[in-house]
């Protein structure tokens, strides 16, 4: 099981807003963070579920928000395409790695023939 670590997120809400949040978690006896944690995790059917409708209502809410709703494989980014390639994230982010590891010894052997 992979290691939990603290990540932050910057949340465009109003004061309002987020005084609303704040007060509906707190008076329903939980927190924004175990909220939000919950939803994250509902979505991607991550490590910590809340259960099987749980996962299927989040889907639903995020398919009819449209997210991802225009994507099509004819007109994507590069990291898109990966992605839907099913290559995972930090396949991609090692394979850059390398890419910048070959360049550099390139570099040296150009100038250590």
């Amino acid at each position: 099981m992979s290691e939990k670590k603290n990540r932050a997120f910057n949340l465009e809400l109003t004061d309002e807003d987020l005084a609303a949040f704040i007060t509906k978690c707190y008076r329903d006896g939980t927190t924004p963070v175990e909220v939000l944690e919950g939803f994250i995790n509902d979505l991607i059917d991550g490590s910590r579920t809340r259960g099987s409708d749980e996962r299927m209502y989040a889907e639903q809410y995020y398919e009819r928000c449209g997210y991802g709703f225009f994507f099509s494989g004819e007109y994507c980014t590069f990291t898109q395409w990966l992605l839907n390639g099913d290559y995972s994230l930090r396949e991609i982010i090692d394979s850059l790695d390398d890419i910048k590891t070959f360049e550099e010894e390139i570099a040296y052997l150009k100038e250590h023939p």
